[in-house]
């Protein structure tokens, strides 16, 4: 078999919707937002119900808020900077996948992994991740095939290689 090799650029915005695809697999829905719509919920409850001061609904709503918009929009930002930080996210990402294992070329470094490196791959509707540590992967958009039949060819390999 000759190997399958990709080129492309990632973008960070990709990489995030990748990373959330992976944590709602994970966890489901996440916790903070359970914890969020529970805090609305008595928040309106205690000012429905009325006799409690004033910062008791208010507060169970800010911090209801806060878990629903302002945690995920933290994460966002970190996510952003840290990639503004390193380079290589940027750089463009050479990878070819072989009966042996797969190589990853990105700007000036090289990195060879074979495929019992990785411990399972997740495919979402724009791209695979590769998995090889709790929520740390590799992630291969679609895009980057040049048709459908490497696309396949791909899913097959990968199929042989790894488990879901």
């Amino acid at each position: 078999m000759k190997p399958i090799q990709v080129r492309f650029f990632l973008d960070w915005k990709e990489y995030y919707a990748a990373q959330q695809f992976l944590k709602r697999q994970l966890y489901g829905i996440a916790v903070d937002r359970l914890i969020g719509v529970a805090l609305l919920l008595l928040a309106a409850l205690l000012g429905y119900v009325g006799g409690y001061p004033l910062w008791y609904p208010l507060g169970a709503g800010l911090i209801g808020l806060w878990l629903l918009a302002g945690l995920p929009w933290m994460r966002r930002f970190e996510l952003r900077q840290r990639w503004a930080r390193e380079r290589l996210h940027r750089a463009e990402h050479l990878v070819s996948f072989d009966e042996e294992g797969i190589t990853y070329i990105q700007g000036h470094v090289q990195s060879q992994y074979a495929w019992g490196y990785y411990q399972r791959l997740l495919e979402s509707r724009e791209g695979f991740l590769l998995i090889y540590g709790g929520e740390i992967f590799s992630f291969i958009p679609k895009r980057a095939f040049a048709s459908e039949q490497m696309l396949e060819e791909f899913r097959a390999l990968l199929r042989a290689k790894l488990t879901g």
